[in-house]
């Protein structure tokens, strides 16, 4: 942390009540107290690895939902040398890394969010296999072997499902109660790319096409979708429209949405 809004406001609130620790002493006191609480986590983690799953966990029973993605970051990266005459600090470069994110909640019946189970959010700079170790972790802490139904959420990356076996059975939890799901909203985001390939739409046509398309796959209806596909798969525009393919062939279970709802 160096400089932020939650920072600005703290000192803000801390001055409403005469205390001034000035701009470096709270970012020493935020990066501290932040530097500690992640070594907490981690043993916390660590333990929680090696031991057996816990049976009085909070999500024993319930319906849980795991959603899992990756982002989008700049990472700060100091290059050396000497430092600038002008600002006094050392240049330094800004690659773009993708942190793996995930959320764990849980539902009711009617797949409503449960307020009886405060969400559990957590991230990584590691590669997917430090973020399924960090997953997993919580999910033997806090017993998600023993839960009725764990859904799993993400946006059809390869790295996701690939890793899903390995976690299931780390876990304990028995495969007929796990289930793959693509979530809608990503599924939908591509069906736009997809119909972005055409360049020049009668009025009203693509909003027709969309409909239609999102109907289908609403209805896990993979193979109607397809069709709609080759209405598009023309000319030009026909790779633009069938590198999209596979994501939704190769993603067909778990895109029944109709049946999961």
């Amino acid at each position: 942390v160096t400089d932020s809004d939650s920072v600005r406001t703290g000192r803000a609130a801390l001055a409403r009540r005469g205390i001034d620790l000035g701009h470096k002493q709270t970012l020493r006191i935020v990066n501290a107290v932040g530097q500690r609480a992640v070594q907490q986590r981690d043993l916390w983690l660590k333990n929680a690895l090696e031991q057996p799953a816990s049976s009085a966990g909070a999500l024993r029973g319930k319906r849980i939902v795991v959603a899992i993605d990756g982002g989008r970051i700049r990472q700060r990266a100091e290059i050396g040398g000497r430092r600038s005459e002008e600002t006094g600090h050392h240049r330094y470069d800004a690659p773009w890394r993708e942190p793996k994110l995930f959320c764990i909640y849980v539902i009711d019946n009617d797949g409503n969010i449960e307020d009886t189970f405060r969400p559990v959010y957590d991230g990584t700079m590691e590669n997917c296999d430090g973020a399924f170790d960090r997953l997993t972790g919580y999910l033997k802490a806090l017993g998600a072997h023993e839960a009725k139904a764990l859904v799993f959420l993400g946006d059809g990356a390869k790295w996701i499902w690939d890793a899903m076996d390995t976690l299931i059975a780390r876990v304990g939890i028995l495969k007929t109660r796990v289930r793959q799901v693509v979530d809608w909203y990503h599924a939908v985001e591509v069906l736009g790319e997809v119909a972005d390939a055409r360049a020049h739409w009668p009025k009203g046509e693509r909003a027709g096409w969309l409909k239609k398309a999102k109907k289908a796959l609403h209805a896990g209806d993979i193979r109607g979708l397809m069709l709609l596909f080759d209405e598009l798969a023309i000319g030009r525009r026909a790779g633009k429209v069938n590198k999209h393919r596979d994501y939704f062939i190769g993603n067909e279970s778990r895109m029944q949405y109709a049946s999961f709802a």
